[in-house]
């Protein structure tokens, strides 16, 4: 008789075994790590086009404040929860930030910070940061530091785990509005040419990774016991990784959309001027009989001889129409 099945009949129903909380575990880590390698490389493209045209013109002002602003809110939720300074925060909110969230927002501040260095001393044209951009950063600010004051003093039973989550609802905004531009721009321009397909799919691919962490990590509590799907759900709605996660993704597939939608026709009207740009070549007749008679063919057209004396050969029939010896 095996003692160890006097142990596992012991278990609760839907409580896991530790190898299998060390392979959700391993996972969850993975889904982490996929999202900091797609959102982090989806920054990088803009540094090095600014270096080597050492410009920032047609980077978005307002877009650099508001993604900074975000990312060191973000930074500092995701600092708190994961060190739980002076133990203020709930077990279940602690297991919501892993470390590599920490290092994603950590990485995304400094590469906000290089964006701003090259801004001002990189040519940046009449663009300037708008007036609704440095209201609303103000406006928020001003918040937060009231909600911090409420909370460092218990006031209005405002407390430290109020604070940080407000830090993220932020963040959340902030990621939800700095795609807004870019879909408008878009829209009226009647074109997506700006915006590169490789970025738009380490985005999507982030996305995917932080939803699947922010759900794998509610799937099993810190008892190892598994929980419903609509309880999953319930701790997570107000989960910033999940949040963000599901804002990429949306927007991502608006981008998708209208790049499908514009770069076809534009590749339409494309092939239609080539096509009457075509038409008029052939209407033409070809004067330079050293032109290859592969292209001659491929286009439809017909040389012509400009010497009177082939003319002349040509009606008697000692050469063919074109130029050639019968």
């Amino acid at each position: 008789h095996d003692p160890s099945e006097n142990s596992l009949s012991c278990l609760p129903p839907h409580m896991l075994l530790p190898h299998q909380i060390q392979s959700l575990t391993f996972v969850s880590n993975l889904f982490g790590w996929i999202y900091v390698i797609g959102w982090g490389i989806s920054l990088y493209p803009q540094i090095l086009k600014n270096y080597k045209s050492k410009s920032v013109i047609g980077l978005s002002l307002d877009f650099l404040v508001i993604n900074t602003y975000g990312h060191v809110l973000y930074f500092i939720y995701n600092s708190n929860l994961f060190w739980n300074y002076h133990k203020m925060f709930t077990e279940e909110a602690v297991r919501k930030v892993k470390v590599n969230d920490v290092i994603y927002s950590a990485h995304a501040v400094a590469l906000c910070c290089i964006l701003i260095i090259q801004c001002v001393i990189y040519k940046r044209g009449d663009q300037n940061v708008s007036r609704a951009c440095i209201v609303g950063v103000v406006v928020t600010f001003l918040a937060i530091i009231v909600e911090m004051y409420c909370a460092k003093l218990e006031m209005y039973g405002v407390t430290w785990q109020n604070f940080v989550d407000s830090l993220a609802s932020v963040k959340v905004l902030s990621s939800a509005v700095k795609y807004i531009p870019q879909v408008l721009m878009i829209y009226h321009g009647k074109t997506a040419g700006g915006i590169s397909i490789a970025t738009i799919c380490c985005d999507f691919m982030g996305g995917v990774g932080s939803m699947s962490q922010a759900l794998l990590d509610a799937y099993v509590d810190s008892q190892g016991k598994l929980r419903p799907v609509f309880q999953m759900f319930t701790l997570q709605k107000f989960s910033p990784k999940l949040t963000l996660g599901c804002v990429s993704l949306v927007f991502n597939a608006i981008f998708l959309y209208q790049k499908h939608i514009y770069d076809r026709a534009m590749s339409l009207k494309d092939d239609a001027d080539m096509d009457d740009d075509l038409d008029a070549t052939v209407s033409v007749p070809v004067t330079n009989t050293n032109l290859p008679d592969s292209i001659v063919k491929r286009a439809g057209l017909k040389e012509q001889p400009t010497d009177k004396r082939e003319t002349d050969r040509i009606s008697r029939g000692e050469l063919d129409e074109s130029g050639g010896e019968r």
